[in-house]
């Protein structure tokens, strides 16, 4: 369709031809036209309307030129998006409109690449327990760079973390086995004490025996003294009989005190062996709430290891118990030793005191009723005194017995103890071997 309806041979620009020609570019500008005709116009208007069709068809191509680029890259960044990080965009024209924009995205995913691979490379050795790898920062910059040094720094604290945690639970390994080789000495100690408990027991009953045959014997002196009043040869035999029976008695008494005195040696010696297990308690409690803290540090890697621990201070706390309760028999078995030697010592006096009368007798038979009657209550005395030994040794051995039994108990406990120890430090290298395999097999 004309633009216009004047003549072509007219050269001439009137009003109503310029407005037409207006109103037709914009028919351009809104879609009712895509060309202007040149057929019907002449001079200015003719070459105004070729210019314009001259601008509409350069437009159309650079616009083509625009689609298919921007189409080219959005091929290639929905690629990247997708994680496919080996699309570039090739083939790229030195006249083609959207060159700058292909080149900056190839540089932006050769860049992004280059971190994705580095940061990929570095995460996998650590997954590995291999730290020395970084992320290479050459041709990184900005936040791509930032990023990599977080990455480096991580790793280099990570390779830190992991070489102290390693060193703390081989030291925590070497704690619990020498834990358990201590634990496993005392037991030894404990044998021992529960071995002299039991034979401190068998000689307090052969001393008690020895004392009922002593006053036994003390009683036949004093019916042997009342028939001195009868005849002084009676007396005579009965005196070297006595002398005989006090003089073997006062070598059972000193045989005696010196069982009392070695059971007393034995129950100091117990005292230190106890004060010993209160010690390691202690230190085994110590070191299993250490052990509770590094496990709950260690998150759920350390449930186990937190369980055990807690069960070592269980173990420790019943030890300490058990200790106390050991150490308030042996406080009663000192006491009732040391009564035992008083009375033995008081008890020699008695005999020495028999041995003295038996000499006044022999040299002097004149005084013999007056004697006699002092030989037979000194001698009744001795029998009564006598008497008081063996309750007392009967006391002492009922302690000693006690003492076994209680060594026996701790060393039942000192089992159990080095048993859960044993457990403790298989557990423990166990945890120590995976923590350091962490990665390897991931």
């Amino acid at each position: 369709m004309n633009l216009f309806s004047r003549s072509k041979n007219s050269s001439s620009l009137d009003d109503e031809s310029v407005t037409a020609f207006i109103e037709k570019c914009g028919e351009l500008s809104t879609g009712g036209a895509t060309r202007l005709d040149t057929e019907s116009l002449d001079g200015t208007l003719a070459q105004l309307a070729q210019a314009v069709n001259a601008i509409i068809d350069g437009s159309e191509e650079k616009l083509n030129a625009y689609e298919q680029g921007i189409g080219r890259v959005n091929a290639v960044i929905t690629a990247l998006r997708n994680g496919d990080f080996e699309q570039r965009l090739i083939d790229i024209g030195d006249d083609d409109v959207t060159a700058p924009l292909m080149h900056a995205v190839n540089d932006f995913a050769d860049v992004t690449d280059a971190f994705v691979r580095e940061a990929g490379a570095s995460l996998d050795a650590v997954s590995q327990n291999i730290f020395y790898r970084k992320v290479l920062t050459d041709g990184l910059n900005g936040e791509f760079n930032r990023t990599a040094e977080f990455i480096n720094r991580a790793t280099v604290t990570m390779d830190k973390k992991v070489e102290d945690f390693t060193t703390l639970t081989e030291r925590l390994v070497d704690s619990i086995r020498d834990i358990a080789s201590s634990i496993s000495d005392m037991g030894g100690s404990v044998s021992e004490v529960s071995a002299i408990s039991t034979d401190a027991s068998a000689r307090s009953t052969n001393v008690a025996a020895a004392v009922e045959e002593t006053t036994a014997s003390l009683q036949s002196i004093a019916a042997a003294a009342e028939e001195m009043l009868v005849s002084v040869g009676e007396i005579n035999r009965q005196v070297t009989h006595s002398t005989e029976i006090t003089e073997d008695a006062a070598q059972r008494m000193a045989e005696s005190n010196d069982v009392a005195r070695t059971l007393s040696e034995a129950t100091a010696n117990i005292n230190e062996v106890l004060e010993l297990i209160n010690s390691i308690a202690g230190q085994t409690n110590l070191l299993a709430l250490n052990a509770t803290i590094e496990a709950a540090r260690a998150g759920d890697a350390g449930k186990g290891f937190a369980v055990v621990a807690s069960e070592v201070k269980s173990l420790a706390s019943q030890t300490a118990k058990a200790t106390e309760d050991i150490a308030a028999q042996v406080g009663a078995m000192q006491s009732a030793t040391s009564a035992t030697v008083a009375t033995i010592d008081k008890f020699g006096g008695t005999v020495t005191k028999i041995n003295e009368i038996s000499g006044a007798i022999a040299s002097a038979i004149t005084q013999q009723e007056a004697t006699t009657t002092e030989i037979s209550s000194n001698i009744q005395n001795a029998a009564t005194g006598s008497q008081e030994v063996a309750e007392n040794m009967q006391q002492v051995s009922t302690g000693a017995k006690k003492n076994s039994e209680a060594a026996d108990l701790l060393l039942t406990v000192m089992k159990s103890v080095e048993k859960k120890s044993g457990e403790l430090v298989v557990e423990a290298t166990e945890f120590l071997e995976t923590a350091k395999k962490t990665g390897t097999d991931g």
